[in-house]
Order: structure tokens, then C-alpha cells, then sequence
């Protein structure tokens, strides 16, 4: 009987034992996970250069850049942490002018705020210039929710990206967070060594820049350059960094300027661009010119001058610009012929908010050098996120030269606001003479294709799609329209929920498709 009972002691001390042993393996190992997603979160945030100053009541103004400061500052009104780590918000230039106002745009100001992070990150906004009702972040897609509690916005993210954050349904002061993975090959760019030129956290003047065939140009995050960077003439050329190249401290008044281009590659081949931010340039930002096998991945830009041209490809070949953010007071994404022809150029999964001017645009300058046979050809806009587009069409081929244009795509395009001021249409494919035309003769356009593209919202109650040859012999040929959907409405007719403009005159071989 002794026996049995001790037996049963035992067994119910075994049980007790297991059980607790049990609890312990789950409840550390639950631990030692949260412990190694904590340490595998790598965020990496950098300081204001020392000295930069916090906005004034005046440099916070909207007026013109004779009337108000340009140079970039640090935001007395919002404050972001990064996992419980304030990081810098910088207040850079951009124009609210959602009409063409002249070389001298009203200048306004929006946040900016960058960090690398690998892993899960709590990003908390807090806002003292006004009181919080609502919060929105863009891309939609993104599917990113914040919370508001008070003053504060917050909200997690997992995949490095670029983020805009609006506040009480207004895009006015809309916050944009630009994030990278960290960069591995940083220390070594620190280190210095053979055809290295490094530029590490802190603020400096350079003007230009000029970078020879073979070298590395690095500029650091938390470097902020006043300057401009040209490659002329050279191949094997890296520019790369997560710093900012800043141009707010060169005049931009169009009729009296001299222009500074954040990023100019001319005559060069096989460069690479990567990783950086160019804010406040005077005029365009990113210049590719007769340039040959480029990679631009991961720039950010934001414009608000006039001819603030975001990326700007004139007579360039094998040209591929993916993962970046073009905010543009002029074209966003533009292909250009000057002295020479362009093909094989490739846009992809790039967001664009464009407060004036086209978003996507081939033209209007097809043959500014007036070369014989000119010819833009298999042109790629893909994966294209437009955040706003405030002015003319988000996508365009203005053949306003002698020029052929053929093999022009336009696929997956989401336009989250459709807001045009100037005029309703949505896609404008045109042979024509302007006032950016060289040549006396008219050229052609043969086969384009806008393939899925999704309108989330627009101010017009319905948009259009201009379709238009010149004369009676300068034909735009073989357009396919398919799997377009406005606010939710399938286009599944030449008079439905897109309008269709067009002529017999000068077109053929206009197609609509639904995938149905």
C-alpha cells in the first residue's frame, strides 16, 4: 500500500516536473524568439549636420525664392522616432503651383525624413503645427495603417521603402519617409582607398563635382552637399551613398540662372547610381545625355523650380531607373532625342507624384539635334506608382519633331489621384508641332501599348485619352488599349468610363481590350 502510494507521488512529481519544464521551453523559447527578431532589427539613423538650422517663421513661408530663404533646414514642428530613436526631419522646397506660373514658382515646404532598417520598425510622428485628426500613408498598396492618438501618428514597417504620410486628408504638408536596407559595402566606402572619394556625415560645399572613368563617388548618410556631381566623357563610374545632394543654395529664377544639375551623366558609359536623395535643385535634377549602359536604383527627388525635370534622358541607350521616387515641378520621367537617337530605355517600379507638368513623357523634343533617321524606340514604363499628378497627362508621346517612335509601353500604372488642372486627360499620344519643335517635318508613332493600368481617384467626372496623327501622312499606328479601370470601372468601350479622341484622318489600328 506504501509502495503504491509513494508510486503515485512520483508519478504525479514526474508530471508536475514535465509540465514545468514544458512551460519553461515554450515561455524562453518564445523569449530567445522575440530576443533574435530584436536583434536581427538593424536601424540606422544619422544626425543633421552640425549647424544646420531649425526653420524660421520665414523660411516656413509660401512666396516666391526672392522673397523667402531656399537653404534646407531642419523642421521646428515635427519630431519622428525610429523604434524609440529621434531621427532628423528635414523641411526641403516644393512648389504647390499646380499651374504654370512662370520662372519664379511660389515656394512651399514638406518634411523629409530617411533612415536604413532591416527587420520591424516603429515609426512614431509627432505634430505640433496642427491638430490631428486623420492619417493616410501612400503607396496604398503598402497597405500601411497608422494610428492616431492625439498629436502623435504612428505606425510599423517591415520592407524597406519609400512612405508618404498625409495628414487630415491634405497633401500640403505630407510627410515623405524614404528607407533603404543598410548599406553592407559602407565601411569599406569609409575606409577610403584607389579612385575612392568619400564624403561622411557632415555638410559641405563643393559646387561641382567632376568624376573620372573608374571612380567611386560615396556620400555618406547624415551628408548633406551643396554642389553638383558630373560624369563627362568617362565609363566606370559609381555614384553611391544614402546622403543628400542639395541644390537650395543656387538661384533658380529661369531667365537669370545658371543651371546646376544634381546629377549629370554626359557622354559616359556603364554608371551606376545609387542610393541617394537630391532636394532643392534649380532646375532639372537627373540628367542622362548620350549616355549607354546606366543604372540608376533607389535615387530620391524632390523638385520645385522651374524645368525641375525629375529624371531626364535625353538621346540615351540602355538606360534602366528602378526603385526610385520622383516628386517633379515638371516632368517626372521624361525620353528625349538630341544628338542622337534613343532605345532600350526602361523605367520600373518607380514611384511619381508631379505637381506640374507630365508624369511619364516621350517628347516633346524628338530631334532637337536634327539628326537624319532619328528614332526612339522600346521605351518601358512598368510598375509605376503615381501618388498625384496635379497638371497635364500621366502619360503622354508628344512627337513634336521628324523623329519615328516605336515600341513604347506603359504597364501595370496605379495613379492614386488623377487631378489634372489642365484639361481630363489621362493618356495624350500626339505627332504635332509646338513650341519645343526643331524640324520642319513631322514624324510618326507605331506601336504603343497601355496594358492594366488603375485610376484610384480623380477630380474630373470622367477622363479621356487623346489619340492624334498630324495632317494627312504623319500617322500615330497600332495603339492597344488594355485592362484599364477607372475609380473601380472597367473601360470596356471607346465611349464608357474613359473618352476616347481620336481621327480617322491620321490614326489606325486603335484597339481596346478588357482580358474578358
Amino acid at each position: 500500500m506504501q509502495a503504491n502510494k509513494k508510486a503515485n507521488l512520483l508519478l504525479i512529481l514526474s508530471v508536475v516536473a514535465l509540465l514545468v519544464a514544458l512551460g519553461l521551453a515554450v515561455f524562453f523559447g518564445w523569449k530567445a524568439w522575440e530576443v533574435y527578431r530584436v536583434r536581427n532589427t538593424v536601424v540606422e539613423i544619422w544626425e543633421a549636420p552640425e549647424g544646420m538650422q531649425i526653420a524660421t517663421e520665414k523660411h516656413m513661408a509660401t512666396a516666391t525664392e526672392k522673397r523667402r530663404p531656399m537653404e534646407l533646414v531642419l523642421s521646428p514642428s515635427m519630431k519622428v522616432t525610429v523604434n524609440g530613436t529621434e531621427t532628423p526631419v528635414y523641411e526641403t522646397n516644393v512648389s504647390l503651383d499646380h499651374l504654370e506660373s512662370g520662372a519664379l514658382p511660389n515656394q512651399s515646404r514638406t518634411p523629409v525624413v530617411y533612415f536604413d532598417f532591416k527587420g520591424q520598425v516603429t515609426v512614431e510622428v509627432e505634430v505640433s503645427e496642427m491638430e490631428l485628426t486623420t492619417a493616410k500613408i501612400m503607396p496604398t498598396s503598402a497597405g500601411i495603417v497608422p494610428t492616431v492618438s492625439g498629436n502623435t501618428v504612428s505606425f510599423t514597417l517591415t520592407e524597406p521603402g519609400d512612405y508618404t504620410l498625409e495628414f487630415n486628408d491634405s497633401f500640403k504638408r505630407a510627410m515623405h519617409i524614404f528607407t533603404n536596407l543598410p548599406d553592407p559595402d559602407a565601411e569599406k566606402y569609409a575606409a577610403g582607398g584607389e579612385n575612392i572619394i568619400y564624403y561622411g556625415p557632415g555638410e559641405y560645399k563643393t559646387d561641382s563635382i567632376k568624376l573620372e572613368s573608374g571612380q567611386t563617388l560615396y556620400v555618406a548618410g547624415g551628408a548633406v552637399i551643396h554642389g553638383s556631381i558630373l560624369v563627362d566623357h568617362a565609363e566606370n563610374v559609381k555614384i553611391l551613398g544614402r546622403g543628400i545632394i542639395d541644390g537650395s543654395l543656387y538661384g533658380g529664377d529661369a531667365n537669370d540662372r545658371a543651371v546646376r544639375i544634381p546629377i549629370n551623366i554626359s557622354e559616359s558609359n556603364n554608371v551606376e547610381v545609387e542610393g541617394l536623395m537630391l532636394l532643392s535643385p534649380n532646375a532639372w535634377v537627373l540628367q542622362g545625355y548620350i549616355a549607354t549602359d546606366v543604372t540608376v536604383d533607389r535615387v530620391k527627388i524632390i523638385s520645385s523650380r522651374a524645368n525641375g525635370d525629375g529624371i531626364t534622358l535625353q538621346s540615351c541607350v540602355n538606360f534602366h531607373v528602378e526603385d526610385c521616387f520622383v516628386r517633379s515641378w515638371d516632368d517626372s520621367l521624361v525620353v528625349k532625342n538630341y544628338q542622337r537617337s534613343s532605345d532600350n530605355i526602361t523605367f520600373e517600379r518607380v514611384q511619381i507624384w508631379t505637381d506640374i507638368a507630365q508624369s511619364m513623357e516621350v517628347g516633346y523634343e524628338t530631334n532637337k539635334g536634327n539628326i537624319e533617321n532619328a528614332t526612339i524606340t522600346n521605351v518601358l514604363f512598368k510598375d509605376i506608382t503615381v501618388l498625384y499628378n496635379f497638371h497635364k497627362p500621366v502619360m503622354s508621346i508628344h512627337n513634336s519633331d521628324n523623329a519615328h517612335i516605336s515600341g513604347v509601353t506603359f504597364e501595370n500604372i496605379t495613379v492614386e489621384h488623377a487631378d489634372m488642372s489642365y484639361g481630363d486627360a489621362l493618356i495624350e499620344i500626339q505627332v504635332n508641332q509646338s513650341g519645343w519643335s526643331t524640324t520642319l517635318e513631322r514624324g510618326s508613332i507605331d506601336g504603343v501599348h497601355i496594358k492594366n493600368v488603375d485610376v484610384l481617384d480623380t477630380t474630373h467626372q470622367r477622363l479621356s485619352a487623346v489619340v492624334e496623327g498630324y495632317g494627312n501622312d504623319h500617322f500615330v499606328e497600332n495603339v492597344i488599349f488594355e485592362d484599364i479601370t477607372i475609380k473601380g470601372e472597367k473601360v470596356d468601350s471607346f465611349m464608357g468610363a474613359l473618352e476616347f479622341i481620336t481621327s480617322d484622318r491620321n490614326t489606325s489600328g486603335i484597339y481596346l481590350r478588357t482580358g474578358e
